[in-house]
């Protein structure tokens, strides 16, 4: 009970705040959303030995969200990669809640847009190449896999192991896991010779941190028809939700 009465003058503190910030009411409901949610549950350091969030961050990263069609910015938040959740940091009791994840548009963090998988709903990945030129798009997925338990200093602990994929969806909705450039080329056969040459031509890679860029590169001289710039799968969801608002950047 206590944390419940607890989340609402949360909810109620956040919102009071950016009224008196906005002097509007109009939207003052709104602008609260984003920090309404449950307290971020904790991972007990007695029984995990790995760190679940994005670089190994405990504290905190800034980036932008749009929440239900309102955009966010500057806001603090943290990635769980092992239950690839986004809980943000409260302004107005400085502690992390846990916005309802089905309703997050996309969330920015280092350069790096992240959307709901096309494919599952439960994850984000980052958009890479979003389709707009030939219709393929690039997607990267990274997330923290829990791989058993080890004995450190007479204890049994949990172990995380972080992981990368990276995903091609072509225009008729199909998904692929791509490494290199003979994935991609199976993919594509009959643009075979093209994409060799251009891959040599630029001296493009595929192992490590040179995979990303070479994967983009390929991506982008695929020939095909372009999509029409659409929204992700979910925001068209949450846009319809607030179709009457006027969207908002906060700061």
């Amino acid at each position: 009970m206590k944390k419940v009465l607890f989340i609402v003058t949360c909810a109620l503190a956040v919102g009071w705040q950016n009224l008196a910030a906005q002097g509007y009411h109009d939207y003052a409901s709104g602008h609260a959303r984003l920090y309404v949610g449950r307290i971020e549950p904790q991972y007990p350091q007695t029984l995990w030995h790995d760190n679940p969030y994005y670089k190994d961050d405990l504290s905190m990263s800034v980036g932008r969200v749009s929440y239900l069609g309102v955009v966010y910015d500057n806001v603090k938040l943290r990635y769980d990669l092992y239950k690839q959740k986004i809980a943000v940091l409260s302004p107005a009791t400085n502690v992390f809640c846990l916005p309802e994840q089905e309703y997050i548009d996309w969330f920015e963090l280092d350069g790096y847009r992240y959307v709901h998988d096309p494919a599952d709903a439960g994850r984000y990945v980052a958009v890479i190449s979003d389709g707009s030129r030939n219709g393929v798009r690039l997607y990267r997925y990274i997330w923290k896999e829990y791989i058993g338990d080890a004995v450190f200093n007479g204890k049994y602990l949990k172990l995380l192991e972080y992981r990368e994929r990276f995903i091609i969806m072509t225009a008729d909705g199909k998904s692929y896991h791509v490494k290199s450039l003979s994935d991609v080329v199976k993919i594509f056969p009959d643009q075979k010779d093209k994409l060799m040459a251009f891959s040599k031509e630029n001296r493009l890679g595929y192992r490590g941190k040179l995979r990303e860029k070479g994967l983009s590169g390929l991506v982008g001289a695929i020939e095909g028809q372009g999509l029409a710039p659409t929204l992700p799968r979910e925001g068209e969801a949450n846009a319809r939700k607030v179709r009457n608002e006027k969207e908002v950047t906060l700061s």
